[in-house]
């Protein structure tokens, strides 16, 4: 349960608000919120190294296999794609 208060929020601050997920305006606070606190912020950074070190791994792996694997380079290939793109997005 929670408390209902009335907060004056500037129109600047109203707009970044707007742009986080949530369905309602607590809980896009509270997502504020988790992105603020340090411990949240500390998994966070730990989830982009590991992806960091899974994109290394991969282009690593992708250079030792041979040229007679195609198929297994394609799929190495769309691999870092994909965890690059959750780099960008994480890191944003």
């Amino acid at each position: 349960m929670g408390r209902q208060h009335t907060t004056w929020i500037s129109e600047e601050n109203w707009k970044k608000l707007e742009n986080i997920p949530g369905k309602s305006v607590s809980n896009r606070i509270g997502k504020a919120i988790d992105m603020a606190d340090p411990d949240t912020h500390m998994r966070f950074m730990a989830k982009v190294r590991q992806l960091d070190l899974c994109k290394i791994t991969l282009q690593a792996i992708q250079h030792e296999v041979h040229a007679d694997q195609v198929s297994v380079l394609d799929n190495i290939s769309k691999l870092i794609e994909e965890v690059e793109h959750l780099w960008y997005e994480v890191s944003q």
